[in-house]
C-alpha cells in the first residue's frame, strides 16, 4: 500500500463511528414514525367498527416490516 492508500483508509475508517451514529439516529427516527403510524393505524380501525382482536392483529402485522432483523434480511435478500 502506498502513503496515499493508507490516508484513505484512516480517512474512512475514522469517519465510521459518525456514520454509525447516523445511520442508528435515522432509524431510530424511522421507528417511533412507524410506532406512531400504528397506533393511529389501529385507532382507525377500531373508529370504523373493526373487533379489537381483529384491529391488534393487523396492527402488528404492519409494525412487524420495521424490526431490525426484517430490515436486515431485506436488505440481504435484496442485494443479491
Amino acid at each position: 500500500m502506498s502513503r496515499q492508500d493508507d490516508g484513505a483508509v484512516i480517512a474512512v475508517v475514522a469517519s465510521m463511528p459518525t456514520l454509525a451514529y447516523r445511520l442508528f439516529r435515522s432509524y431510530l427516527c424511522v421507528k417511533i414514525k412507524a410506532k406512531k403510524a400504528s397506533k393511529e393505524f389501529y385507532r382507525t380501525l377500531l373508529a370504523n367498527g373493526l373487533p379489537k382482536r381483529e384491529a391488534k392483529a393487523l396492527r402488528d402485522e404492519y409494525g412487524a416490516g420495521m424490526s431490525m432483523t426484517s430490515l436486515i434480511r431485506e436488505f440481504a435478500f435484496k442485494s443479491r
